[in-house]
């Protein structure tokens, strides 16, 4: 981005369970939205943007109006993928953790599936899709 272009609206600060939108140059506080408390031994949330939604995995994955911090919808996740990996590509949210992979549809929180890849041990997932990625340490 180009010094010329213009900042976006908020900037998002994600803290444990609680999110908060912030003036980008000033640092004003414009919302704070709190979610549900993240259970002991779950990780960093992850965070994704798209248009005027961020999507936040902790607990459970959010989606949040970025404008307003007002919850659009929150979807419980299947198996042990809490504040794991996440993707967001084409209109689909793909989040996994301790070797279990599932897809959110990203209009409405709706689960398409969930695989728990039984048998292949709790590590760490990665996702690949056409020339995205995701990765567990954020890369």
């Amino acid at each position: 981005m180009s010094p010329d272009q213009p900042l976006p609206p908020v900037l998002v600060v994600v803290l444990g369970d609680k999110v908060f939108g912030l003036h980008p140059r000033t640092g004003e506080q414009q919302w704070r939205a709190a979610l549900d408390p993240v259970p002991s031994g779950v990780g960093l949330g992850r965070v994704a943007v798209h248009g005027p939604h961020v999507f936040v995995l902790s607990s459970a994955l959010h989606c949040l109006d970025s404008r307003t911090g007002e919850l659009k919808w929150k979807s419980a996740l299947p198996g042990r993928v809490e504040s794991g990996t996440m993707l967001l590509s084409h209109g689909l949210l793909f989040v996994g953790n301790s070797g279990e992979a599932a897809c959110f549809e990203a209009s409405d929180g709706k689960l398409l599936w969930h695989e728990p890849f039984k048998g292949e041990g709790l590590r760490k997932v990665s996702f690949v899709l056409g020339d995205e990625c995701a990765q567990p340490d954020g890369h």
